[in-house]
Order: structure tokens, then C-alpha cells, then sequence
């Protein structure tokens, strides 16, 4: 087992691209998202077949320079692109041939890392993001309009007492799945998994103990 069935070295216009995110559909097809190395504030998205051949690339100019992305299918039909810059992250929704539907900009406080953007609820989009708010770090949840990209509520995690830091999201069944680690008030760590289903409140949470 583990035996490497085939490879691609990805290149736009013979630059290298950082991928930072990859996705695979059910057909197949493959979702990659990066940053181009060249210097310039360029991204790009791709959509590969199965083995690995292209069927589509889009590049996008950012307002500065891109630090991170993520990219993920919305129901295998449209794409959540989001990409962290400086003291922003713009995020925006792409058709599933890689056209931009709508693009904005957010800008939290105190923002050191952007975790992941996809589907929240059946009409809403969830983006998170890792935030140090009066030295304390902390995440911030927003909750985006899926037909148009409004920003509809923003809520910081938790009581603000305890620390936490998103690692990475998942969407599934309608819901947002987080999953981090927390400095509780006593100085211990938990390794922390939660559900949501809006920027203020947790569905399900589940947290174990670092020993």
C-alpha cells in the first residue's frame, strides 16, 4: 500500500503556486487553491481531473499580499475562496467553472489567521478566523450571506475568559465543525471539537483533556 499511482507539478504561466488547499469530489475531480509565487498579490483556483489534468484555472489579484487561502466545495456546485491578507481577508463565492459570483472584505480586530469559510446553514456561510483581543487569544465567527456575501453577525467565541485557537473547519450536514484547542482560566489545555450553526452559539461541543 502507499505506492504513488502518478504526480503533476502545478505551475501557472511557469510560476510556481503555494497550494494551501485541496478538496476531492465525488466524481473525482479535484479542487487546488494557492498562492502564486512570483512577488505579485496573485491567487489562483484550479479544477483537475482525476488524473490529475486541468480542466480550468482562475487567478485572482488580491489588494495586498496574500498570506493564506482556503478553498471548499459548496454541495459540489459552487466554491468558497477566502484569502487572508495583511490585516483583512477577502473572501468570495465562485461558480463551479471558477467565476467569481460575489467578492467582499472583512476586517477583524486583532487578526493573526484565517481557519477555513464554507457552508453554515441552508442560506448562510460561516467564516473563521483566529484573532488576539486584549491579549487574549481568541475566534471569530462570521456569518455570511450565501446569495450575495453580506456580512450578517459576528460573535467572538466563548465567555472571552478562556483562550482558544481554531486549527481547521469541516462542513457537514448543514453545520460548521471546528476543531481546536483551549487555555481554560486555570492555566489547562483541552483539545476542543465543536458543531455550529451561527456565529453565536455552539451546537455540540466536545473537549478533551491534554495530559
Amino acid at each position: 500500500g502507499g505506492c504513488l499511482i502518478s504526480h503533476n507539478n502545478v505551475s501557472i504561466d511557469h510560476k510556481q503556486v503555494h497550494l494551501f488547499d485541496l478538496k476531492v469530489m465525488l466524481d473525482g475531480r479535484i479542487l487546488i487553491a494557492g498562492i502564486i509565487q512570483d512577488g505579485s498579490t496573485s491567487v489562483a483556483v484550479s479544477l483537475l481531473h482525476a488524473d490529475l489534468s486541468t480542466i480550468w484555472v482562475k487567478t485572482f489579484d488580491m489588494p495586498s499580499f496574500p498570506l493564506k487561502l482556503t478553498a471548499d466545495l459548496l454541495d459540489e456546485k459552487e466554491i468558497a475562496l477566502a484569502v487572508q491578507l495583511s490585516s483583512s481577508v477577502v473572501y468570495s463565492k465562485l461558480d463551479i467553472n471558477g467565476s467569481a459570483v460575489w467578492k467582499k472584505e472583512v476586517f477583524p480586530s486583532g487578526l493573526t489567521e484565517l481557519v477555513g469559510f464554507g457552508n453554515m446553514v441552508y442560506t448562510k456561510m460561516g467564516l473563521v478566523m483566529n484573532c488576539v483581543i486584549n491579549g487574549n487569544q481568541t475566534t471569530e465567527i462570521a456569518e455570511i450571506l450565501n446569495s450575495d456575501g453580506s456580512l450578517v453577525s459576528t460573535h467572538l467565541m466563548d465567555d472571552g475568559i478562556q483562550e482558544n485557537k481554531m486549527m481547521d473547519i469541516s462542513s457537514f450536514n448543514e453545520r460548521v465543525h471546528l476543531i481546536g484547542a483551549v487555555k481554560k482560566s486555570t492555566g489547562v489545555f483541552e483539545l476542543v471539537r465543536k458543531i455550529i450553526y451561527s456565529s453565536a452559539r455552539s451546537e455540540t461541543e466536545h473537549s478533551y483533556a491534554i495530559s
